[in-house]
């Protein structure tokens, strides 16, 4: 790291002088002890603990790159928390989107299958042909995802453990999956 040597220095370098006013290795002890507590904080907001990990680690990652900007008006803890503040509230606005997104797909998706028409991935296709088509050329984890979350009722967490997944990535594929059927079958 470049170390002030004169006035000039620091008039060239302003981000320079401003790092200068905190040792950079503590610093980073700081952030690095606090992120339990960022985690803790995410998964208040976020109710799903890999959700808050994978904010938390956004939030460090944030903290870090912009470790200079840190003007020490406020504690580390303080500083950071509000980036988590921030990154959790851009995350549940961007999940409640998805959610009305894919709200009207799921229950449509949902009437598509009558109760005396019980659909088993091995034995019989489902009742839309067209449907049928379009999971048949979704990425075959996309398709295991979709027969345990509406054949066999499963929840998401329920299958990321059956799965052996991250819950994140059973969501992601999930939705992308639901995007995908929906964008082919509006269109076609």
């Amino acid at each position: 790291m470049h170390a002030i040597s004169s006035v000039q220095d620091t008039q060239q370098f302003p981000a320079a002088a401003n790092a200068a006013c905190f040792q950079p290795i503590d610093f980073t002890q700081q952030l690095l002890a606090l992120q339990p507590e960022v985690v803790r904080f995410c998964l208040h907001y976020l109710k799903d603990i890999d959700l808050a990990k994978e904010v938390s680690q956004e939030v460090m990652l944030k903290a870090f790159k912009h470790a200079a900007k840190f003007e020490q008006r406020s504690s580390i803890k303080t500083w950071l928390l509000s980036i988590a503040y921030n990154e959790c509230t851009s995350e549940y606005r961007k999940l409640q989107r998805n959610a009305a997104r894919f709200a009207s797909f799921d229950e449509e998706h949902d009437q598509s299958y009558s109760s005396d028409s019980e659909y088993e991935a091995d034995d019989e296709a489902p009742s839309n042909p067209k449907l049928a088509g379009i999971v048949a050329g979704l990425p075959d984890t996309q398709q295991t995802i979709l027969r345990h979350r509406f054949a066999d009722e499963l929840g998401l967490s329920e299958i990321a453990e059956r799965m052996n997944l991250s819950l994140s990535c059973v969501k992601m594929n999930y939705y992308r999956a639901l995007k995908k059927i929906h964008k082919i079958y509006m269109t076609s």
